[in-house]
C-alpha cells in the first residue's frame, strides 16, 4: 500500500479537476406565458345552450354541472345539434366505460362537455361544460 501511495496521490492531483463538477459561468432561462381573461370564459359559458329538462347541479367557477334526464348519448345529441346552430364544429368525440366526452370548436372558442350516466332507476346523465375562448380574447403578459 505504501508503495503505491505516491502513484495514488499522483493520479488524483492529475485527475480531481477533470472529476470535479462542472461550472457554469452564464446561464439563461426564458418563460413566456399566456394569461386567459377568466370572465371572458365565464361570458363563453353563460352563452351556451341549456336543455329544458336540465338541472343545475353545484359547478365551480369555471364549469358548469347538470342532471339531464336520459342517456349521455341523447345529452350529446342535443348539444351537438345546438352548438352546430351557433357555429360550433364538433372536433372531437370519445365514448367510453366512464361516458361520453365531446369537444367542439367555434369562432369563440372551445367548448368540452363531459356526460356520465348516473346511477338510478330513471335514465339521467350529469354533465360538465367547460369552455375556453378564442386566442383573440387572451391577454398577453410580459
Amino acid at each position: 500500500m505504501t508503495r503505491f501511495f505516491p502513484l495514488i496521490l499522483l493520479l488524483a492531483a492529475a485527475l480531481g479537476p477533470a472529476l470535479s463538477p462542472a461550472r457554469a459561468e452564464t446561464a439563461q432561462f426564458g418563460v413566456s406565458v399566456r394569461v386567459v381573461d377568466r370572465r371572458a370564459e365565464a361570458a363563453l359559458l353563460d352563452a351556451l345552450p341549456l336543455p329544458t329538462a336540465a338541472q343545475p347541479l353545484a359547478g365551480g367557477r369555471y364549469d358548469r354541472l347538470y342532471l339531464q334526464p336520459g342517456s349521455p348519448a341523447a345529452a350529446v345529441a342535443l348539444y351537438e345539434a345546438a352548438l352546430s346552430r351557433q357555429g360550433y364544429q364538433l372536433v372531437a368525440r370519445h365514448e367510453g366505460p366512464a361516458g361520453l366526452v365531446a369537444q367542439w370548436r367555434g369562432a369563440a372558442g372551445e367548448v368540452r362537455l363531459w356526460a356520465q350516466p348516473v346511477l338510478g332507476s330513471v335514465p339521467a346523465t350529469r354533465l360538465r361544460l367547460q369552455a375556453t375562448p378564442s386566442p383573440r380574447d387572451w391577454v398577453a403578459a410580459r
